[in-house]
């Protein structure tokens, strides 16, 4: 039987920035994901905590970690589109939130172990690890880089898997009418998945990224929990031993 790492925490981080309105994913790319954030609802253990970060021109926490994974998805299909694309920005809150639970289990004096898919080993006293899956069809362009992201998530022990999602044929509509490319930038994506110890994934559909969130969501860290048959079988025979040894006590005790 397969169970939920006590305490796993995965923090989902979208891209909110308007090159998600690029309708070469149907019927956009941002409603491609809001869609197929459902699969990777469905695919984490149970127990298992999500919450959300939102990226634009800043990073949002829009959703603590939590194990209600409706309101997950209502959060997630409530996310509204501005301007610029802050990656590294996004990493830096995801952390912030592994920092603060790690700050809340000292204080309860719990021994619960973050964990998430592919989660880097983190040095004795740093913070507890997760797992971030980010979601991005762009390239930094505000807030701090995604270098020192990777340099923070590294030796905070927290992995950032990334997700490139779009074609490079992808293009939005300017305030003055023209059509601007906005292509996916898969190489920056791809360097701060490997920087952290985390896993890069390219999408370009719909159907191919609810795929890549089925494989993160069942790769979730888990532990395996082995219940043997053959102790239940055990544990019936010795109740039932000592059933008969109390019945025995008792028929000796009517004899005169």
């Amino acid at each position: 039987e397969e169970v939920a790492t006590e305490g796993g925490v995965v923090m989902l981080a979208l891209d909110t920035s308007l090159s998600m309105e690029a309708d070469d994913v149907a019927p956009s790319r941002i409603d491609a994901a809001q869609e197929a954030a459902a699969t990777f609802l469905e695919s984490v253990p149970e127990g298992v905590r999500i919450g959300v970060v939102g990226f634009a021109g800043t990073a949002q926490v829009l959703l603590d970690p939590t194990d209600d994974t409706a309101a997950v998805q209502r959060t997630i299909d409530r996310i509204q589109l501005g301007e610029g694309t802050a990656i590294g920005e996004a990493v830096f809150s995801a952390l912030d939130v592994f920092a603060n639970l790690d700050g809340d289990d000292e204080d309860d004096g719990d021994d619960d172990v973050v964990t998430g898919a592919d989660a880097v080993e983190p040095a004795e006293g740093d913070a507890l690890t997760g797992a971030v899956v980010l979601l991005s069809d762009g390239e930094t362009t505000q807030g701090r880089t995604n270098d020192e992201a990777a340099k923070a998530a590294l030796a905070q022990g927290v992995a950032v898997n990334t997700i490139a999602f779009g074609t490079d044929a992808g293009v939005v509509t300017g305030p003055d009418g023209v059509q601007i490319p906005v292509p996916v930038n898969r190489d920056a994506l791809r360097a701060l998945a490997d920087e952290t110890g985390g896993r890069y994934f390219p999408a370009y559909t719909e159907a191919e990224l609810k795929q890549v969130y089925e494989k993160l969501g069942e790769s979730v860290e888990t532990e395996t929990v082995h219940r043997e048959v053959t102790d239940w079988f055990t544990f019936a025979a010795m109740a039932l031993a000592l059933l008969a040894g109390i019945g025995s006590l008792t028929w000796f005790s009517r004899l005169p």
